[in-house]
Protein backbone atom coordinates (compact mmCIF):
# COMPACT_ATOMS: atom_id res chain seq x y z
CA UNK A 1 0.00 0.00 0.00
CA UNK A 2 1.39 3.62 -1.06
CA UNK A 3 2.07 6.16 1.29
CA UNK A 4 -1.15 8.91 1.82
CA UNK A 5 0.58 12.65 1.57
CA UNK A 6 -2.01 15.41 2.30
CA UNK A 7 -1.96 18.47 -0.34
CA UNK A 8 0.46 20.27 1.72
CA UNK A 9 2.79 17.68 1.77
CA UNK A 10 2.65 16.61 -1.86
CA UNK A 11 2.96 20.45 -2.88
CA UNK A 12 6.18 21.05 -0.63
CA UNK A 13 7.93 17.55 -2.16
CA UNK A 14 8.25 19.87 -5.57
CA UNK A 15 11.21 21.61 -4.11
CA UNK A 16 13.25 17.78 -4.54
CA UNK A 17 12.39 17.88 -8.21
CA UNK A 18 13.31 21.62 -9.28
CA UNK A 19 16.32 20.17 -11.27
CA UNK A 20 13.73 18.34 -13.61
CA UNK A 21 11.06 20.98 -14.04
CA UNK A 22 11.01 24.72 -15.36
CA UNK A 23 7.67 25.40 -13.43
CA UNK A 24 5.79 23.62 -11.20
CA UNK A 25 2.48 22.50 -11.98
CA UNK A 26 -0.23 21.63 -9.85
CA UNK A 27 -3.28 20.24 -10.54
CA UNK A 28 -6.61 18.89 -8.75
CA UNK A 29 -7.31 14.38 -8.96
CA UNK A 30 -4.59 11.99 -7.83
CA UNK A 31 -1.20 10.80 -8.10
CA UNK A 32 -3.14 7.74 -10.53
CA UNK A 33 -3.85 10.59 -12.91
CA UNK A 34 0.24 11.88 -13.21
CA UNK A 35 0.69 9.62 -16.31
CA UNK A 36 -2.31 11.57 -17.78
CA UNK A 37 -1.12 14.94 -16.72
CA UNK A 38 2.36 14.39 -18.19
CA UNK A 39 1.26 13.93 -21.31
CA UNK A 40 -0.96 16.29 -21.72
CA UNK A 41 1.62 18.69 -20.42
CA UNK A 42 4.44 17.49 -22.58
CA UNK A 43 1.99 17.75 -26.23
CA UNK A 44 0.86 21.09 -25.13
CA UNK A 45 4.46 22.44 -24.22
CA UNK A 46 6.12 20.58 -27.19
CA UNK A 47 8.39 23.21 -28.81
CA UNK A 48 8.24 26.01 -25.61
CA UNK A 49 11.55 24.97 -24.85
CA UNK A 50 10.28 24.29 -20.64
CA UNK A 51 11.30 21.03 -19.35
CA UNK A 52 8.72 19.58 -17.41
CA UNK A 53 8.64 15.81 -15.83
CA UNK A 54 6.61 15.69 -12.78
CA UNK A 55 2.90 17.45 -11.94
CA UNK A 56 1.50 17.48 -8.92
CA UNK A 57 -1.69 16.52 -8.15
CA UNK A 58 -3.25 17.27 -4.98
CA UNK A 59 -6.86 16.26 -4.61
CA UNK A 60 -9.75 18.44 -4.55
CA UNK A 61 -10.61 22.15 -6.48
CA UNK A 62 -10.79 23.38 -2.45
CA UNK A 63 -6.97 21.53 -2.12
CA UNK A 64 -5.69 23.56 -5.07
CA UNK A 65 -7.11 26.75 -4.57
CA UNK A 66 -5.96 26.78 -0.62
CA UNK A 67 -2.14 25.61 -1.82
CA UNK A 68 -1.94 27.82 -4.35
CA UNK A 69 -3.07 30.90 -1.66
CA UNK A 70 -0.37 29.70 0.34
CA UNK A 71 2.80 29.33 -2.11
CA UNK A 72 5.03 32.42 -1.95
CA UNK A 73 7.65 30.39 -3.95
CA UNK A 74 9.35 32.79 -6.79
CA UNK A 75 9.93 29.85 -8.74
CA UNK A 76 7.41 30.10 -12.12
CA UNK A 77 4.28 28.14 -11.27
CA UNK A 78 0.54 28.04 -11.78
CA UNK A 79 -2.30 26.08 -10.04
CA UNK A 80 -4.99 24.39 -12.28
CA UNK A 81 -8.67 24.01 -11.72
CA UNK A 82 -11.92 22.72 -13.14
CA UNK A 83 -13.70 25.66 -14.51
CA UNK A 84 -17.20 24.01 -12.77
CA UNK A 85 -20.62 25.85 -12.72
CA UNK A 86 -19.09 28.71 -12.26
CA UNK A 87 -18.09 29.58 -15.67
CA UNK A 88 -22.17 30.17 -16.06
CA UNK A 89 -21.76 33.06 -12.90
CA UNK A 90 -21.32 37.11 -14.10
CA UNK A 91 -18.62 37.10 -11.84
CA UNK A 92 -16.86 33.88 -10.99
CA UNK A 93 -17.60 32.74 -7.50
CA UNK A 94 -15.44 33.55 -4.53
CA UNK A 95 -13.07 36.45 -6.33
CA UNK A 96 -11.27 33.32 -7.37
CA UNK A 97 -10.37 35.10 -10.47
CA UNK A 98 -8.17 37.32 -8.72
CA UNK A 99 -5.58 34.57 -6.42
CA UNK A 100 -2.46 34.78 -8.24
CA UNK A 101 -0.89 31.98 -9.77
CA UNK A 102 -4.47 30.21 -10.13
CA UNK A 103 -5.80 29.45 -13.56
CA UNK A 104 -9.49 28.28 -14.00
CA UNK A 105 -10.25 26.01 -16.96
CA UNK A 106 -12.68 27.83 -19.72
CA UNK A 107 -14.35 24.66 -19.84
CA UNK A 108 -16.50 22.48 -17.14
CA UNK A 109 -13.61 19.86 -16.47
CA UNK A 110 -10.35 18.78 -17.48
CA UNK A 111 -12.02 16.07 -19.62
CA UNK A 112 -13.95 18.40 -21.69
CA UNK A 113 -10.88 19.71 -23.19
CA UNK A 114 -10.33 16.00 -24.90
CA UNK A 115 -13.63 15.25 -26.69
CA UNK A 116 -12.99 15.09 -30.35
CA UNK A 117 -13.73 12.98 -33.02
CA UNK A 118 -10.03 11.92 -33.15
CA UNK A 119 -9.59 11.25 -29.46
CA UNK A 120 -12.37 8.71 -29.51
CA UNK A 121 -11.13 6.88 -33.08
CA UNK A 122 -7.53 6.38 -31.87
CA UNK A 123 -8.72 5.39 -28.46
CA UNK A 124 -10.86 2.52 -29.92
CA UNK A 125 -7.71 1.45 -32.03
CA UNK A 126 -5.65 1.24 -29.24
CA UNK A 127 -8.07 -0.85 -27.52
CA UNK A 128 -9.21 -3.19 -30.59
CA UNK A 129 -5.42 -3.42 -32.15
CA UNK A 130 -6.73 -1.25 -35.47
CA UNK A 131 -9.31 -3.67 -36.48
CA UNK A 132 -11.76 -1.52 -36.95
CA UNK A 133 -11.12 1.67 -40.09
CA UNK A 134 -11.75 4.98 -39.20
CA UNK A 135 -14.73 5.18 -41.49
CA UNK A 136 -16.04 2.38 -39.17
CA UNK A 137 -15.78 4.34 -35.97
CA UNK A 138 -16.89 7.70 -37.50
CA UNK A 139 -20.07 5.52 -38.02
CA UNK A 140 -20.03 3.78 -34.80
CA UNK A 141 -19.41 7.44 -33.47
CA UNK A 142 -21.75 9.54 -35.42
CA UNK A 143 -20.18 12.09 -33.84
CA UNK A 144 -22.58 15.30 -34.31
CA UNK A 145 -25.34 13.40 -34.31
CA UNK A 146 -24.36 11.79 -30.58
CA UNK A 147 -23.63 15.36 -29.34
CA UNK A 148 -26.79 16.61 -30.85
CA UNK A 149 -28.61 14.12 -28.80
CA UNK A 150 -27.90 15.06 -25.40
CA UNK A 151 -27.02 19.19 -26.19
CA UNK A 152 -30.56 21.02 -25.35
CA UNK A 153 -31.77 18.95 -22.13
CA UNK A 154 -27.94 18.50 -20.71
CA UNK A 155 -27.73 22.29 -20.76
CA UNK A 156 -30.92 22.93 -19.26
CA UNK A 157 -29.81 20.66 -16.70
CA UNK A 158 -26.59 22.53 -16.11
CA UNK A 159 -28.20 25.77 -16.10
CA UNK A 160 -30.14 24.78 -13.00
CA UNK A 161 -27.26 23.13 -11.37
CA UNK A 162 -25.23 26.60 -11.43
CA UNK A 163 -27.64 28.79 -10.73
CA UNK A 164 -28.61 26.42 -7.80
CA UNK A 165 -25.13 26.61 -6.37
CA UNK A 166 -24.63 30.25 -7.09
CA UNK A 167 -27.17 30.73 -4.79
CA UNK A 168 -25.00 29.07 -1.95
CA UNK A 169 -26.76 25.72 -2.44
CA UNK A 170 -25.17 22.33 -2.72
CA UNK A 171 -26.57 20.34 -4.94
CA UNK A 172 -25.52 16.49 -5.84
CA UNK A 173 -26.17 16.23 -9.61
CA UNK A 174 -25.27 12.20 -9.88
CA UNK A 175 -24.05 10.81 -13.12
CA UNK A 176 -25.40 9.85 -16.74
CA UNK A 177 -26.73 6.82 -15.29
CA UNK A 178 -29.58 8.77 -13.23
CA UNK A 179 -30.54 10.46 -16.93
CA UNK A 180 -30.81 7.57 -19.58
CA UNK A 181 -32.84 4.68 -20.17
CA UNK A 182 -31.28 1.58 -18.86
CA UNK A 183 -29.04 0.06 -21.12
CA UNK A 184 -29.89 2.46 -24.08
CA UNK A 185 -28.33 5.76 -25.00
CA UNK A 186 -31.99 7.62 -25.06
CA UNK A 187 -32.64 10.69 -22.87
CA UNK A 188 -35.01 9.87 -19.70
CA UNK A 189 -36.54 13.18 -20.52
CA UNK A 190 -39.15 12.38 -16.95
CA UNK A 191 -35.64 11.77 -14.77
CA UNK A 192 -34.20 14.98 -16.33
CA UNK A 193 -37.85 16.90 -15.85
CA UNK A 194 -38.06 15.40 -11.79
CA UNK A 195 -34.22 16.74 -11.44
CA UNK A 196 -34.94 19.78 -12.54
CA UNK A 197 -38.33 20.37 -10.56
CA UNK A 198 -36.61 18.73 -7.81
CA UNK A 199 -34.64 22.06 -7.54
CA UNK A 200 -37.43 24.02 -8.42
CA UNK A 201 -39.18 22.72 -5.00
CA UNK A 202 -36.05 23.25 -2.93
CA UNK A 203 -35.59 27.15 -3.93
CA UNK A 204 -38.78 27.41 -3.05
CA UNK A 205 -38.31 26.18 0.39
CA UNK A 206 -35.72 28.10 0.75
CA UNK A 207 -37.25 30.86 -0.58
CA UNK A 208 -34.75 31.36 -3.56
CA UNK A 209 -36.92 30.51 -6.39
CA UNK A 210 -37.35 33.93 -8.07
CA UNK A 211 -33.64 34.21 -8.02
CA UNK A 212 -33.23 31.20 -9.45
CA UNK A 213 -35.87 31.65 -11.81
CA UNK A 214 -33.96 34.76 -12.88
CA UNK A 215 -30.08 33.12 -12.80
CA UNK A 216 -31.71 30.48 -15.23
CA UNK A 217 -32.93 32.89 -17.36
CA UNK A 218 -29.74 34.82 -17.62
CA UNK A 219 -28.47 31.78 -18.47
CA UNK A 220 -30.57 31.33 -21.37
CA UNK A 221 -29.94 35.15 -22.60
CA UNK A 222 -25.99 34.84 -22.25
CA UNK A 223 -25.36 30.71 -24.06
CA UNK A 224 -26.92 29.20 -26.96
CA UNK A 225 -28.04 25.40 -26.42
CA UNK A 226 -25.70 24.12 -29.09
CA UNK A 227 -22.70 21.95 -29.00
CA UNK A 228 -19.90 24.17 -28.02
CA UNK A 229 -22.14 25.40 -25.03
CA UNK A 230 -22.40 21.58 -24.42
CA UNK A 231 -18.97 21.10 -24.41
CA UNK A 232 -18.26 23.97 -22.32
CA UNK A 233 -20.21 23.99 -19.38
CA UNK A 234 -21.65 20.39 -19.02
CA UNK A 235 -19.12 17.53 -17.27
CA UNK A 236 -16.93 15.54 -19.72
CA UNK A 237 -16.20 13.34 -17.38
CA UNK A 238 -19.21 12.35 -15.70
CA UNK A 239 -22.00 12.90 -18.93
CA UNK A 240 -20.40 13.74 -22.47
CA UNK A 241 -17.39 11.07 -22.43
CA UNK A 242 -20.01 8.10 -20.96
CA UNK A 243 -22.76 8.93 -23.04
CA UNK A 244 -20.31 8.99 -26.25
CA UNK A 245 -18.56 5.33 -25.54
CA UNK A 246 -22.53 4.16 -24.94
CA UNK A 247 -23.44 5.42 -27.85
CA UNK A 248 -20.30 3.05 -29.05
CA UNK A 249 -20.85 0.53 -27.57
CA UNK A 250 -24.40 -0.27 -28.66
CA UNK A 251 -23.74 0.55 -32.13
CA UNK A 252 -21.00 -2.52 -31.81
CA UNK A 253 -23.72 -4.27 -30.15
CA UNK A 254 -25.76 -4.85 -32.99
CA UNK A 255 -22.93 -6.05 -35.09
CA UNK A 256 -22.39 -8.57 -32.35
CA UNK A 257 -18.78 -7.68 -32.14
CA UNK A 258 -16.51 -6.96 -29.05
CA UNK A 259 -17.42 -4.01 -26.91
CA UNK A 260 -15.53 -1.10 -24.74
CA UNK A 261 -18.50 -0.51 -21.78
CA UNK A 262 -15.80 -2.11 -19.34
CA UNK A 263 -12.80 0.51 -19.91
CA UNK A 264 -12.44 3.01 -17.06
CA UNK A 265 -12.66 6.82 -17.10
CA UNK A 266 -9.00 6.50 -16.48
CA UNK A 267 -8.36 4.26 -19.28
CA UNK A 268 -10.24 6.72 -21.78
CA UNK A 269 -8.53 9.63 -20.59
CA UNK A 270 -4.82 8.44 -21.04
CA UNK A 271 -5.94 7.06 -24.47
CA UNK A 272 -7.68 10.01 -25.54
CA UNK A 273 -4.93 12.72 -24.46
CA UNK A 274 -2.36 10.91 -26.83
CA UNK A 275 -4.07 12.08 -30.06
CA UNK A 276 -7.14 14.58 -29.49
CA UNK A 277 -7.03 18.33 -31.14
CA UNK A 278 -5.37 20.67 -28.50
CA UNK A 279 -7.20 23.40 -29.36
CA UNK A 280 -9.26 24.06 -26.59
CA UNK A 281 -6.23 23.97 -24.11
CA UNK A 282 -4.54 27.10 -26.01
CA UNK A 283 -5.29 29.47 -23.38
CA UNK A 284 -3.88 27.12 -20.84
CA UNK A 285 -0.93 26.67 -22.98
CA UNK A 286 -0.03 30.52 -22.89
CA UNK A 287 -1.08 30.57 -18.98
CA UNK A 288 1.44 28.03 -18.69
CA UNK A 289 4.36 29.68 -20.98
CA UNK A 290 3.52 32.94 -19.18
CA UNK A 291 3.67 31.92 -16.05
Amino acid sequence: MGLDFTPEQKQISAVFFEANNDIDIYTEDNQKDHKFYITLFHRLLDGSGIKLNKTYQLGSKDDVIECCKKDNSSRKHIYIVDGDYGLQCEKYPNDLQSIPHLYILDFYCIENGLICPTGFIKAIDNFTGGVYSNDEVLSFLDYDNTLGNITPKFIELFFYFSAYQELGERIDYGCLARYIISKTNKLNINAIQKKIDDIIALSKRKGIDKELTLLVQKREQIFKKDVKTLLKLVSGKDFIIPYIVLTIDLQIKKMKKKTYAGQTMEWWKYNMVQFCNLDKFENLKHAIINA
